[in-house]
Formats: structure tokens, sequence, C-alpha cells
């Protein structure tokens, strides 16, 4: 019996390899009675011997090129899955980063739009400075040509002396006209000015920036911030004037004038409002830690609003760089805000000052390190120089109201 169960099984598995009907072979044998002989009971079941020869059952050879395959495919199935998910992980970041992109693109920084009329009126002034240099060329060229021709006639005068000629002719005078090379700042103005309302704008959003969207009086954050991705520096601070909002408004708008800075002071008197609107240039001279005398040129515009509540004062200047500090410029956009001292409008007026300086070189002096740290050295102590100045004069202003 038991030889018959091992030809049974090699039958069985024979079937399942050629994919044919397997019957129940076991319970054949058990429902049968014994009168019946086993050669008889697998003539049913079983193909003839013939047949058997010509398919023979797989060899472990065959079966293990199968099971190989089979993990081929599911290999190439887990492969297939890994990349799909990774497709899915790739287009989300995609998608996460194209909102990050969109976010920072919406809150750019405040003076990135106002970055584009920045350039164009440095290049602007370059390019007249490039036809004022070309301009005195021809008249050089033209110098020369007439100082030549005065040389001839003086040797031609000369020989005729030498040789007992005639007397001399009236003496030939050569005058030499200069040009005054100063270029127009109307256009600087124009544009400038045109900017005005759309910084005065921006005012909470500058405050916000800055940190100064508060109003406590507890604030000691850092007065002076390097933004290390633009470049920028920004300036902020907080001061409690003992004055009323009217007087603390018209004192600032009084020390916005810089009337201490009267080198070479030019005033801008085409602005539509004189009361509301500024505009003025100046020269700075100042001495560096190595002792050198260096100037700087700022052509400010500035506007003050008076809302219900709130007096704002918004600004801006171009800062050029002269002699050793000549192609560096420096673009400063800036916002005063008084309000009385929320809850105690009585004990005075608190005022948020928020200014941000872009430096904008270009040429050879991009790489000129020392000379640029020097200068912008000189541009924020120059503006130091100034916030002490209306610190001074607003802390003064309790004195005139008792």
């Amino acid at each position: 019996m038991t030889t018959d169960d091992v030809f049974l099984a090699e039958v069985e598995d024979f079937l399942t390899s050629i994919d044919l009907p397997t019957f129940p072979l076991t319970q054949a044998l058990d429902d049968n009675d014994d009168s019946n002989p086993p050669a008889e009971r697998v003539a049913v079941a079983i193909p003839d011997a013939q047949y058997r020869k010509k398919t023979p059952p797989k060899h472990s050879d065959e079966l293990k090129y199968e099971f190989e395959r089979a993990k081929d495919r599911k290999r190439r199935s887990a492969y297939r899955e890994r990349r799909r998910i990774e497709r899915e992980t790739l287009q989300q970041q995609v998608g996460e980063l194209s909102k990050q992109l969109s976010d920072l693109e919406n809150d750019e920084d405040i003076g990135r739009q106002l970055s584009k009329s920045a350039w164009r009126m440095i290049a602007q002034t370059q390019y007249q400075h490039r036809v004022n240099a070309e301009a005195h060329q021809r008249q050089l060229i033209a110098a020369i040509d007439t100082r030549s021709a005065l040389i001839g006639e003086f040797q031609a005068f000369v020989r005729d002396k030498c040789e007992g000629g005639a007397g001399v002719d009236d003496a030939v005078v050569f005058r030499h006209k200069r040009m005054k090379l100063e270029p127009s700042d109307a256009e600087f103005y124009e544009i400038y000015l045109g900017e005005l309302d759309t910084i005065y704008t921006q005012t909470d959003e500058a405050l916000r920036s800055c940190d100064l969207a508060s109003t406590d009086l507890d604030w000691d954050g850092d007065k002076w911030r390097v933004e290390v991705n633009s470049g920028c520096f920004t300036y902020a601070d907080k001061n409690l004037v003992a004055s009323s909002l009217k007087q603390t408004c018209e004192s600032l708008w009084d020390v916005s004038q810089f009337q201490p800075r009267q080198e070479d002071r030019q005033s801008f008197d085409q602005v539509e409002d004189p009361e509301t609107t500024t505009a003025y240039k100046f020269r700075v001279t100042t001495q560096l830690k190595s002792g050198r005398a260096v100037s700087i040129r700022q052509r400010f515009v500035a506007r003050r609003y008076k809302e219900d509540g709130r007096g704002v004062i918004v600004w801006r200047s171009l800062t050029e760089g002269e002699g050793m500090f000549t192609g560096m410029h420096l673009d400063e956009t800036g916002w005063a805000v008084a309000i009385p001292l929320p809850g105690q409008p009585e004990a005075g007026t608190l005022v948020r000052t928020c200014i941000r300086h872009k430096p904008m070189h270009f040429g050879p002096v991009v790489t000129q390190d020392s000379s640029v740290k020097q200068f912008t050295d000189a541009v924020l102590g120059m503006v130091n120089e100034d916030g002490l100045e209306i610190t001074s004069k607003l802390g003064k202003l309790h004195l005139r109201d008792d």
C-alpha cells in the first residue's frame, strides 16, 4: 500500500504540472472496496503510459527557473511601486515648493519693487556723466586745436620779429570758455517723488517687518540689523516724546529738512505742495579712520501725511559716493510714524522709525571690499549723526510745551 501512495503522489504532481484537472485519488481509494484491484482504479484517473512519457514532470532546474522569474516579477513590481511613490512624493514637493515660492514672492522685501527705479536713476546719472565727459573731451580737443594754432601764430611772430619784420599786430588772445557740467536733478526728483505715495501705503507693513507693530514702550530690539541674503541694513527705533501729537508731527517735519546739512545744499522748488513735500540735495564731507577726507552726496525727497490720530512721514534718498567712493550708491527708504501714547495720550507721543538701506554698487567697486565697507560705515555714521540730532531736538519739545 505504501508503494501505491507514492505512485499516486507522483501522478498528482504530474497532473498539476500539465494543468490537467486533478482527481480526488485519495478519496476514491478510500471509498472503493478492496475487490477492485489498484491497477483498475489507476486506469480510470491516469492517462496511459505513452502520454506520460511524452510529458515528463518538470525537473528541479525548471522549477528553480520559474521561481527566479517569479522573484524577478516581484522585484519589478516593487520597483515600479517605489518609483510611483517617489514620483507622487516629488509632485507633492513641487506643489509645496511652488506654494512657498509664491508666498515668498508675495511677501518680498519692501523696497524690492522700488529698486528698479533706483537702478534706473543710477544708470541715468552715469549716462549723464558719460555725456558730460564726452562733451568735455570734445572741448579739450577743440582747445588743443586752438592752442596749436596759437602756437603756430606765435612761432611765426617770433620768426618775423627775429628777422626784423613789421611791428607786432594786436596780441592774439585765446579765451577758453569752460562748460558747466552739472547734471540735472529734475528727473531724479520726479521719479522719487512719484513713489512716495506708494511707500506711504506700505507703512504698516514696514512697521511689522521692523518689529515695530507693537506700541509697547518696553521695546529692546536691536536698532541696526543686517539682512544677510539681501545685504540690506535696517534701522528701527521707538521714542517717547513728551509733547502733543500735533507739536511732535510739526517738529518731525522740521527736523526732516536736515538744516545742519548746508554744504553745497540745493533745494528743488518745483514740488506741487511745499507744505507737505520737500526735495533737496547736499554734500557731506567726513574723515575716515585713516584720516583721509571723503565726500558723499545725497539727494532726498520726503512727504508728510496726516491721519485721524496718526502722523506719518515717508522719504526716499539716494546717496552717491565721490572720489574713492565713485560707483558706490546706497538707496534709502524710511518711515516715521507718530501716535498718541496708547492709554495715556496726555503722557506724550510715541514715535516709531523704520529705515531700510540698500547698497547698490556696480563695476569694479563690487570687488573692493575694503572701500565698500568704508563707504557703508561713512553713510551709516551720517545716519547715526542725523538720528542723534533728531532725538535731541525732539527731547527738548517738552521744555517748550511746559
